[in-house]
């Protein structure tokens, strides 16, 4: 039978996930003060051009953030993720050190490794439309404008609204990944049998796919079944479409079989 979610259950979840967000707000911070010296360093190469029209070309060619990237998101996943295996053992055995969360460092950080790797491209693509895109609209107001104005517009729009949001996106929803990456690596190694139950937040804010998820319990080899894809738990980044996966807030309880 369908245990149902209880209302403490969601608060420890809830409490958890606002733990990680509000670690993850360093990150973001960092990611910012990262990127901003990485936009500043493409826009100086970008001035030795004095037609405005090769400067997009100039900022696809040249920006980078494989220099800090894969140490920043390591770093987020592992020490945002971490709690998640006390709160798994737990679950699982009513005892939080049933397991030593230093012993996942490793295999969270081959998953930051691995994640980074798969998104790189992705998220850094999203800085370079953002810039070009300030780029574009500055210079269609202004067809004249003096290179250095030109900088420091692109730079204040950019580090005055995109970087900061983008960043807190970027931050937010991997320290999530992180938590599920972690508690289910947690399930696995103790090797218990288990009953996997999806929760929405306390938010309020839910995907209607994730409200209709919500209670929803399968076993641990089970995989839940969402309209555009399959996931093993929420935040499955192997499984999951980024639709399902970006500013989802959701958790997952584990039920011991016994």
């Amino acid at each position: 039978m369908t245990k149902p979610i209880t209302a403490a259950e969601r608060a420890l979840m809830d409490a958890q996930r606002r733990r990680a967000v509000s670690l993850s707000n360093g990150y973001v911070r960092r990611l910012v003060r990262l990127r901003t010296k990485e936009a500043g360093r493409v826009l100086d190469l970008c001035t030795s051009f004095l037609d405005y029209s090769a400067w997009a070309d100039c900022i696809r060619t040249n920006l980078t953030e494989r220099a800090y990237l894969p140490s920043w998101y390591k770093g987020l996943i592992v020490n945002g993720g971490l709690p998640a295996v006390t709160t798994t053992a737990r679950m699982l055995t009513g005892k939080a050190e049933a397991l030593a969360s230093g012993v996942f460092e490793a295999g969270l950080a081959d998953y930051a490794e691995r994640r980074v790797g798969s998104e790189i491209v992705t998220v850094s693509g999203t800085m370079k439309d953002t810039l070009i895109g300030i780029l574009e609209k500055t210079v269609k107001e202004d067809m004249n404008i003096p290179v250095e104005k030109l900088t420091k517009v692109i730079m204040g729009d950019f580090a005055g609204h995109y970087a900061t949001w983008q960043a807190r996106r970027i931050a937010q929803t991997e320290v999530l990944n992180g938590l599920a990456e972690a508690g289910h690596q947690a399930a696995e190694a103790l090797d218990i049998p288990y009953l996997k139950q999806w929760s929405v937040s306390g938010l309020g804010n839910s995907r209607e796919t994730h409200k209709a998820m919500d209670g929803k319990t399968v076993e641990s080899y089970e995989m839940f079944r969402l309209p555009d894809c399959e996931m093993a738990y929420p935040h499955d980044t192997m499984n999951g479409t980024v639709e399902e996966i970006v500013n989802c807030a959701c958790t997952l309880i584990r039920r011991p079989k016994y």
